[in-house]
């Protein structure tokens, strides 16, 4: 049996680390709308659970796979001419998506989090680059497979 707490915080840990290094701001697990994240406690990243689902054999113990979307928020206020949204948001994406990855010399990503076989970024990042306005969104999909 899986502890889902155990596992969220875990990865939580792994974020908090961002916001220990300057990156961003504010991280959190308790997601709040962008226009309730006032431009000088951003960028911010929230953690979201966003589902799960089980698949259970005849046998075997049962495959847990749940599912996270983080949430970006940084605020684009520079009206300088050749400075786009994106250039404040896909570095941030870069480190988001980087502590995903395998570390050195292992085959993937699991954070050393008791019955995780594997944590990974897949699926469609959604982005409103906040290019009519000044505040740029983005929505990481999150999955961690566990046993």
């Amino acid at each position: 049996m899986i502890s889902r707490e155990e596992i969220y915080n875990g990865v939580f840990e792994q974020l908090q680390a961002l916001q220990t290094n300057s990156q961003f701001v504010t991280v959190d697990r308790k997601l709040q709308a962008f226009d309730k994240v006032d431009a000088a406690l951003q960028p911010a990243l929230f953690q979201l659970q966003a589902g799960e689902s089980i698949k259970q054999e005849r046998s075997r113990p049962p495959v847990y796979t749940l599912n996270l979307e983080l949430f970006i928020y940084c605020y684009n206020a520079d009206p300088t001419p050749g400075h786009y949204p994106s250039k404040i948001l896909n570095p941030l994406l870069d480190l988001v998506c980087g502590i995903f990855e395998a570390p050195p010399g292992e085959q993937v990503q699991t954070f050393n989090i008791p019955s995780v076989q594997r944590i990974w970024v897949e699926g469609k990042i959604m982005i409103a680059e906040g290019v009519l306005a000044k505040q740029v969104v983005a929505v990481v999909p999150v999955i961690i497979q566990a046993i």
